[in-house]
């Protein structure tokens, strides 16, 4: 088992992300999200991990080992994906061979050739020639062909296809399982952490707000304006309802769930218009 645990962390990165009286405990296999507007607190977590930050009080640790005292095994425990400095002329098949040659514990070369088959990625390109998306995918594919324990993904990974989206974070829940590691990730897609995280971690401003537990990965979040009176805010809540902002004739709310459950409530003859609409970062901070 990976832990990662923060008790009343205070932090301040380079990238002028801050952590202000943070504590929390991360227990493999699970997929942790942390819901931020700042979109460069992983890699700065990422960066305190492995004790590369100069401004930090309170208590960081790895498997109950402050991280101060782990240095290089800090490092070689925590992948950052997207930081791996592909070299652009070497053919990607050599380049992972030697990789693999240089570490212990990986995939074999086999096994390393059929993961990137099943990204359609072509081992014997240099990777000067493959497609961006390509190259994306590698920096999250690697770190899983070197067995790593903690890995970490940013919201660079919402540029990815639906479709390798849904195969890659597919392999990275699978991957956590049977090796049993931890993976933290961020995404401005709140649709993507709720179908693959089992706990969301809600940030505003360094502050820990909130935490969710996802039981189930079949619903979105949604956020419903209502114009007129007579909505029964109350009832709405007791159903997975909470409420945004409340006015006279208006009222918004964030619904997660089966928004077939909110319909009976809005056949209201004095509520004249009825909004849905995907539910931003920005929502999930006001409710959480």
């Amino acid at each position: 088992m990976t832990e990662i645990m923060a008790n009343e962390l205070n932090m301040t990165a380079p990238n002028g992300s801050d952590f202000f009286n943070v504590s929390f405990e991360w227990q493999s296999p699970k997929i942790v999200a942390i819901v931020s507007d700042d979109t460069e607190l992983v890699p700065a977590l990422a960066m305190a991990l492995r004790g590369q930050l100069k401004e930090v009080d309170g208590q960081l640790s790895i498997d109950g080992r402050p991280v101060d005292e782990l240095k290089k095994q800090a490092d070689e425990m925590v992948s950052l994906a997207g930081e791996i400095r592909f070299r652009p002329r070497k053919r990607v098949d050599k380049w992972l061979k030697r990789l693999i040659q240089k570490q212990s514990n990986t995939l074999t070369w086999d096994q390393t050739e059929q993961l990137l088959r099943e990204f359609t990625i072509d081992s014997h390109l240099k990777f000067k020639d493959l497609s961006a998306e390509q190259e994306l995918l590698m920096q999250a594919l690697v770190p899983t062909i070197m067995r790593k324990p903690i890995i970490m993904l940013g919201q660079d990974f919402d540029q990815l296809s639906a479709e390798n989206t849904q195969k890659l974070w597919s392999l990275l829940k699978d991957y956590g399982q049977k090796t049993n590691a931890l993976i933290v990730m961020a995404s401005a897609d709140v649709t993507t952490m709720l179908n693959w995280a089992d706990v969301m971690y809600y940030f505003d401003r360094g502050h820990l707000t909130s935490t969710r537990q996802v039981v189930t990965h079949d619903s979105t979040d949604c956020v419903v304006t209502i114009t007129g009176t007579g909505f029964p805010v109350a009832t709405a809540e007791r159903i997975g309802a909470r409420l945004l902002e409340e006015a006279t004739h208006e009222t918004r709310l964030l619904f997660s769930g089966n928004i077939q459950a909110l319909l009976p409530l809005l056949e209201q003859n004095t509520i004249t218009d009825v909004r849905i609409k995907d539910a931003t970062i920005e929502d999930e901070l006001l409710a959480y």
